[in-house]
C-alpha cells in the first residue's frame, strides 16, 4: 500500500487501518453508496494527471538543483500559521509524531488535473493564482505508491480534523470531509461530506475528465476545493517531471521557460504556455 521508504506513510499505516475500520462501521448502512464513490475516486485518479504548481521565482532554482523541495526545506509557502502549524498538521492528519522527521520527510502538495488542460483549466485557472504560475505535470508511475489524496484541502479551516488522506493506489472514501480523524469527536456534529459528494456524483455534477471542476460543482463549499495530492519522498526534476505549463501571471514566465528550454528539451520535458483557455 505505502512506499516503506517514506517515514510518514510507514507510520500512517496502522492509523489508516484503524480509521478504515471506524469508517466502515459508521457508514455500514450506506455501503453501496460508499462503493460508488470509491469507484469514482479510483477512476478519476486513473484518468487524471498528477500536477503541482510552483512559483515562477522558484522555478529556475528547481531546474538548477534538480529538486522540488517542501515548504519545510524552503522556509516559505506555509500559510495559515507557518511551518510549525504544518508540523502539527502531520500529527493530526497522519497520526505521526513530527519530532522524528527530517525536513525532507514532509510532503509536497499537488492536485489532480485533467489530461485535456484546456477543458479542465480554462473555466477556473485559480490553481495558478493560488499556488504558482508554473505547473509541473509529474510522471504518475513514479508516485502511485507514495502519494496520498484528500478531497479538498487537508489543512484549511481545520480540515485535518475532518478527513483522512487515502492512498491513491487504492482510494477510499474516508478522504472526504465529514469523518473525524479523532474518534472521540461525534459524527453527528459534522457536515456529512460523503453524502454531499455522492449526491453530486449521482446528479452528474462531477466529471472524471475535469477534476479541476470540483469547486464549481460544489458551489465553492469549503473542503471541496480540488483533489489534493500529498507527494511523499523526493521529487527529482529530471526524473519525475513529464511536462511544464506556464500561465503568464507575473509576466516573466515565458522568459524563464525560454531560458531553460534547451535543458528541458535535452531532458525530453515538454513545455507550453496556457492563456485564456488556449495552449500557447
Amino acid at each position: 500500500m505505502a512506499d516503506k521508504k517514506c517515514k510518514i506513510l510507514e507510520g500512517y499505516e496502522p492509523t489508516y487501518r484503524f480509521r478504515m475500520q471506524l469508517h466502515s462501521m459508521v457508514y455500514g448502512r450506506d455501503a453501496d453508496k460508499v462503493r460508488e464513490v470509491e469507484s469514482f475516486l479510483k477512476e478519476i485518479v486513473e484518468k487524471s494527471n498528477f500536477s503541482m504548481c510552483v512559483r515562477a521565482d522558484d522555478f529556475e532554482k528547481i531546474v538548477e538543483t534538480d529538486r522540488v523541495k517542501s515548504m519545510f526545506e524552503t522556509g516559505h509557502g506555509a500559510s495559515n500559521g507557518g511551518v510549525e502549524t504544518r508540523r502539527e498538521w502531520v500529527r493530526r492528519i497522519y497520526g505521526v509524531n513530527p519530532d522524528g522527521l527530517e525536513n525532507t520527510d514532509f510532503p509536497k502538495y499537488g492536485v489532480l488535473t485533467g489530461k485535456n488542460k484546456v477543458a479542465d483549466l480554462a473555466r477556473d485557472p485559480d490553481l495558478f493564482y493560488h499556488y504558482g504560475s508554473i505547473m509541473l505535470t509529474l510522471r504518475k508511475e513514479n508516485f502511485i505508491n507514495r502519494t496520498t489524496m484528500t478531497v479538498g484541502s487537508s489543512f484549511n479551516f481545520d480540515e485535518s480534523l475532518l478527513k483522512s488522506p487515502t492512498f491513491v493506489n487504492d482510494p477510499k472514501a474516508l478522504c472526504i470531509k465529514g469523518f473525524p480523524t479523532d474518534p472521540t469527536l461525534k459524527k453527528g456534529g459534522w457536515f456529512n461530506g460523503l453524502m454531499f459528494f455522492y449526491d453530486m456524483l449521482k446528479n452528474g455534477r462531477l466529471s472524471v475528465s475535469k477534476p479541476n471542476g470540483l469547486s464549481i460543482a460544489a458551489d465553492d463549499m469549503p473542503g471541496f476545493e480540488n483533489y489534493e495530492l500529498q507527494f511523499h519522498g523526493e521529487i527529482v526534476f529530471s526524473r519525475d517531471v513529464e511536462s511544464v505549463t506556464y500561465f503568464p501571471l507575473q509576466g516573466n514566465e515565458e522568459e524563464l521557460i525560454a531560458k531553460v528550454a534547451p535543458k528541458l528539451d535535452a531532458l525530453g520535458i515538454r513545455h507550453e504556455g496556457f492563456m485564456s483557455g488556449l495552449l500557447l
